[in-house]
């Protein structure tokens, strides 16, 4: 069996869908792990054995620059990242693309979620 947690992004905190109303996301609350901090849930995974994560930056899908920084904080937990930032054209899977941390390709697989492109073409 394959299981890919999941890491929701929302300002700095791992977030908790309500029904897509992204309004109303709030921090996760778990019993793996004390906060919402992405390393505090990272870590987790990666203790559970868990070593490819699925992350949906949801600033950068709304079309903010896409959280680098946490990126490498969740890489250097240990996991591989799929990484949905919005990539809604060429130039922005390129810069996903071309991210490295330690010298090396950072993002394992990029996501490209439909509410990301322009249109049909």
């Amino acid at each position: 069996m394959f299981v890919l947690p999941v890491l929701d992004l929302l300002s700095g905190a791992v977030v908790r869908g309500v029904a897509g109303d992204r309004g109303n996301y709030r921090p996760v609350e778990s019993l793996l792990c004390g906060d919402a901090r992405p390393t505090s849930v990272a870590r987790a995974f990666a203790n559970l054995g868990l070593r490819e994560a699925y992350v949906a930056d949801l600033d950068a899908i709304a079309g903010r620059e896409p959280a680098w920084d946490t990126y490498r904080e969740l890489l250097d937990c240990g996991l591989s990242l799929w990484v949905d930032a919005g990539a809604g054209d060429a130039p922005r899977a390129e810069r996903l693309a071309s991210f490295e941390h330690a010298g090396q390709a950072a993002i394992s697989r990029i996501v490209v979620g439909l509410e990301s492109l322009a249109g049909r073409a």
